[in-house]
């Protein structure tokens, strides 16, 4: 299912990517064969061309988009993090090098890492050889990659992809997962995923500080972010992905926004300014969720929520 929407022949720059990230799954057909621009014009199409396949294909890519109790979601997203999960063992009888934390890679990491990269090309273009904008009007605006690449219906698919893996029931259909989870469960979404947020051993990695009210990430949380979503950019920048030319100048710049202290913690003011974009839309989802009494150790909160199903 999730070839639909990414990894699949409309995305030949990611389908590589992706079996390796989710090497299990690399071998299993799209549930539709796309028909290229290409294979469109020629007299002799291929079969997998006919109408039908490619009105079938069309229509179930139109649910791309999705809404849940006044949240818009990108369902490819929530499918990619399902996918990745632990317990969908992604990297099953893989041979190193095996991708670290595909769950993340996949989700969030991945969509504020994308940004960040996005935004490297994007000045290494648009600078002369001295670093210097060759157009003064052109902002190089790093949030505009934020919100382009990690955009909120991007980061909310992220966050439910990483709440529906971690209790993924294998002996029930994916409509049936999908279901129970946005049935009632997303109303916590905020919560479940800072709950969910474990690294390999089961140690919390996005913990709150105590007794803040509204809600706040910890240092140790905006660490690990900024941890992350470093970690995505360094497989591009030590094979020199990250490098667009030789000039001196620009390549230094990229060394600086990858540059990390002694305890391998990023430094840059543009890791900074991703991991503060990602802490600001789970402290205010968090807080919404606490306005509408919904609390990590809240023990009736499926009492609360059938309340508040009746009242609606």
């Amino acid at each position: 299912m999730r070839k639909v929407f990414h990894g699949n022949a409309r995305e030949p720059q990611f389908i590589g990517p992706f079996n390796w990230i989710l090497y299990r799954h690399r071998n299993v057909e799209p549930l539709f064969k796309f028909c290229t621009p290409d294979e469109e014009r020629l007299q002799a199409k291929p079969k997998h061309c006919n109408p039908a396949q490619q009105a079938a294909e069309k229509r179930l890519r139109l649910y791309k988009m999705l809404y849940d109790k006044g949240e818009w979601l990108e369902i490819g997203h929530v499918l990619a993090g399902i996918e990745g999960s632990p317990k969908q063992e992604p990297n099953k009888n893989q041979s190193v090098p095996i991708p670290i934390r595909p769950e993340l890679i996949v989700t969030w990491s991945g969509d504020l890492g994308s940004a960040l990269q996005r935004y490297i090309q994007h000045f290494w273009l648009a600078t002369d050889k001295y670093g210097n904008p060759i157009d003064k009007n052109d902002p190089l605006d790093l949030n505009y990659y934020l919100v382009r690449e990690a955009s909120r219906s991007d980061l909310i698919g992220d966050i439910d992809g990483i709440n529906i893996g971690s209790v993924y029931d294998s002996s029930r259909s994916l409509a049936d997962n999908l279901n129970a989870y946005y049935g009632k469960k997303s109303l916590r979404r905020y919560h479940d995923f800072i709950a969910n947020s474990k690294n390999e051993k089961g140690v919390a990695e996005l913990p709150l500080e105590p007794g803040k009210k509204p809600p706040k990430l910890s240092r140790q949380a905006w660490q690990t972010i900024a941890i992350h979503t470093h970690g995505y950019l360094k497989y591009f920048w030590v094979t020199g992905a990250l490098y667009h030319g030789a000039e001196p100048a620009k390549r230094k710049r990229v060394d600086d926004i990858m540059r990390v202290n002694s305890k391998l913690l990023p430094l840059s003011a543009e890791i900074q300014q991703v991991t503060d974009y990602f802490v600001r839309f789970l402290e205010d989802g968090l807080a919404l969720e606490q306005r509408q009494g919904i609390q990590p150790e809240l023990e009736e909160f499926d009492e609360f929520l059938d309340e508040l199903n009746e009242e609606q």
